[in-house]
């Protein structure tokens, strides 16, 4: 067989890894672009995930259609057409991008209770074709590599994939921190018209020396694959990209939605991949199981402990790798001949699609909670046990004697988890009123008897987003992180008493409607809230906005982004300037970055009254947000003061609670209520937060 003239492996090494380089590098660029738009929600880079494993898909199928259906020649031009293609709609679509935006802005906010076509839809206006093209090229790229004569092409997909754990291991680490998002999505569009001149040159020197016929049509005669190995493929494939979006999901949804978390899981997703797919020798399929079942005992038993943010991180993570690298492993062992080598790509795209789209998709239609994650655990369990029955089964013949005290012990153990879940969970008397999930997240609302009597509770994933005393005399009391003590509480009260007259109150974040409780009659108090069925849960299960309605003020309730609903709100013509705006928009503990940024504080100044204050609140188990806000305060030569109640008192529903209070008026901050109060000048010193940069690593608690 000829060689075909490719400048030798060097060349198909090169735009395996490029190609790859460049797919996984928009995947961060393009979500930390479109995230404002939705919320900063978490499930933005969830839903962002399925549509970049859907178009790996159309990628495989189009090349494995085109390496079939077409000789070398024509599968040159055509490839080379669709390149083209994408590069001129690349260069297109991040042209007017920031032009475009005000628009899309509006088209997000009108289509605010439709958020995954309207997010998806975005996507594919925007990168749809030029990441369509980049994810046809490997598997293209390894089928002439094979029909070259250069030996097995596995080794290529290592290498594509060493070219993605590049692309998301230096974003959070040196593009992120050091570079503005535009600037970014500008160089990865210089990337990709140099990758299509790389293209058309090899191209060009393929077409001055073809294979011959015979090797040409090698696809012939090839050897046949049975209905139940494709889909044990596609098993294999489905199981680890589901591991992969719940992990992720756990740590977005509690922390933040940002590049580094979003990054972390896929890159153990993609080492698995290289180490698999080497070619070197490796531990057998039967040692990762095993790794596997050990980490699933310990994630089980650290269920029951108090755990540190970080080693919650690494438990997580390991499960993630143990069940990645058993998948693939046994993924790998069940390859078959060079043939059948897009067919078999094929087949791991599309279990990649579809465990993306199982978590991404389906799950928040079909589960009331996050139960996916158990649910694939338990699936990738039962394979590792399948894989180990042999070893199992000599294992059983050697404790066979002992039998009645294993029973015992696994007995004991059943009771002692039943005990923690019915008796000392059971001892507080929750009982659950209503659990609801949408794109936003997960909601619980749950009664709980205290010995002040019953309070029922709102809660967003894991976090407490309001309570009440179902009590009709103690309905009315400001509870949870809003009572008397608390910053937002002592801040209310003291405008009350300075301005004497009725007030105007903004509100980031609806949560059960808590601060309504200090409304009086004509004052006038607006929520933005983001999550649709919060609002209908405020209304329906809360009574403090209807409270506040009977007391003779006036509440209203505004859906979608709250930056962007502001910014629609400056361009009317009577926009209210509030005496107070509170930001709390965080979901479970999750923080939406573009909240915190100059130009929404920008904004959030531009829609107080001179003598206004912005109360944001703080409390997070992972985080500290106070520098930020301390850079913030300096940009816009603010006052600041720091309250903090570490107090919670089931007398009151009170709980602990971190907000900071900035205003560009002193008097207020003068009130006998924040005598002793602190200031954020003890915090350390990060860089200013803007659209284009910002960096949650340094404020990792």
């Amino acid at each position: 067989m000829n060689q075909p003239g490719w400048g030798g492996k060097a060349v198909y090494f090169a735009l395996s890894f490029w190609a790859a380089f460049l797919l996984f590098l928009i995947q961060p660029i393009i979500s930390k672009l479109l995230l404002p738009l939705f919320g900063g929600a978490a499930a933005v880079w969830l839903v962002n995930l399925v549509f970049f494993t859907s178009f790996l898909l159309l990628g495989y199928l189009y090349a494995h259609f085109l390496i079939l259906r077409f000789k070398p020649t024509w599968q040159i031009i055509v490839h080379f057409m669709v390149i083209l293609a994408a590069g001129v709609g690349a260069i297109y679509e991040f042209t007017v991008f920031q032009n475009s935006l005000p628009a899309l802005k509006s088209q997000v906010l009108d289509n605010f209770n439709f958020p995954v076509l309207t997010l998806l839809a975005v996507l594919l206006k925007t990168i749809g074709l030029p990441y369509f093209a980049l994810a046809t090229t490997g598997p293209i790229i390894q089928a002439w590599y094979g029909r070259a004569g250069l030996g097995a092409p596995y080794k290529l997909y290592s290498i594509s994939n060493a070219g993605s754990l590049l692309a998301i291991a230096i974003y959070p680490f040196v593009l992120e921190p050091w570079f503005k998002v535009t600037f970014q999505a500008r160089s990865w569009l210089a990337g990709f018209l140099i990758f299509v001149l790389l293209l058309a040159a090899a191209g060009i020197k393929f077409l001055a020396k073809l294979p011959k016929p015979s090797a040409v049509n090698f696809l012939i005669n090839s050897q046949k694959i049975s209905f139940k190995m494709k889909l044990t493929w596609l098993g294999l494939a489905i199981l680890p990209a589901m591991m992969l979006l719940t992990v992720t999901a756990r740590l977005t949804k509690g922390i933040a939605a940002v590049p580094f978390l979003w990054l972390l899981p896929l890159g153990i997703y993609l080492i698995s991949f290289i180490v698999c797919f080497s070619g070197r020798k490796k531990l057998e399929t039967k040692v990762y199981a095993f790794v596997f079942i050990v980490l699933v005992f310990w994630l089980f038993f650290l269920t029951f402990l108090p755990a540190y943010f970080l080693l919650l991180i690494l438990i997580e993570v390991l499960v993630l790798a143990g069940a990645a690298m058993l998948c693939h492993s046994r993924l790998y062992e069940l390859r078959p001949e060079i043939s059948q080598l897009t067919l078999y790509y094929l087949y791991i795209s599309s279990g990649g699609a579809l465990g993306a789209g199982l978590v991404g998709l389906v799950a928040p239609v079909i589960f009331f909670g996050y139960y996916e994650y158990g649910l694939v655990l338990a699936a990738v369990l039962i394979l590792a046990l399948y894989l180990m029955r042999k070893e199992i089964r000599e294992l059983y013949n050697l404790f066979k004697r002992k039998t009645f005290w294993l029973s015992l012990l696994v007995i004991l153990a059943v009771f002692l988890n039943l005990f923690n879940f019915f008796i000392i969970r059971g001892q507080t008397g929750e009982r659950f009123i209503l659990r609801a999930r949408n794109f936003f997240g997960v909601l619980t609302v749950k009664k709980i008897q205290t010995s002040q009597g019953e309070i029922i509770r709102l809660i967003n994933g894991e976090i407490l987003h309001g309570s009440q005393f179902v009590a009709p005399e103690k309905s009315s009391v400001p509870t949870s992180y809003y009572s008397e003590d608390s910053g937002a509480g002592l801040l209310v009260r003291a405008k009350q008493k300075i301005d004497q007259r009725p007030e105007r109150v903004g509100i980031v974040g609806l949560g059960a409607g808590t601060l309504a409780a200090y409304c009086r009659a004509d004052d006038d108090y607006t929520f933005y809230e983001i999550n649709p069925n919060v609002v209908a849960i405020a209304n329906r299960d809360f009574s403090f906005l209807k409270q506040c309605l009977n007391r003779g003020g006036q509440v209203s309730v505004k859906i979608g982004d709250a930056r962007l609903v502001l910014e629609r709100e400056l361009k009317e013509s009577d926009v209210k300037l509030y005496d107070i705006l509170v930001l709390d928009a965080f979901s479970d503990d999750a923080i939406p970055v573009h909240l915190l940024t100059k130009e929404a504080l920008g904004l959030y100044l531009e829609r107080l009254a001179p003598d206004g204050v912005l109360a944001v609140h703080v409390s997070n188990r992972y985080l500290n947000l106070k520098p930020v806000l301390k850079r913030l305060a300096q940009e816009y030569k603010l006052n600041d003061l720091v309250v903090e109640d570490f107090k919670s008192d089931e007398n009151t529903g009170k709980t602990f609670s971190s907000w900071v209070l900035l205003t560009p008026d002193q008097n207020i901050l003068a009130d006998e209520k924040f005598r002793g109060v602190e200031h954020l000048d003890k915090e350390k010193a990060i860089g200013l937060w803007t659209d284009q940069f910002n960096n949650l690593l340094p404020l990792i608690k």
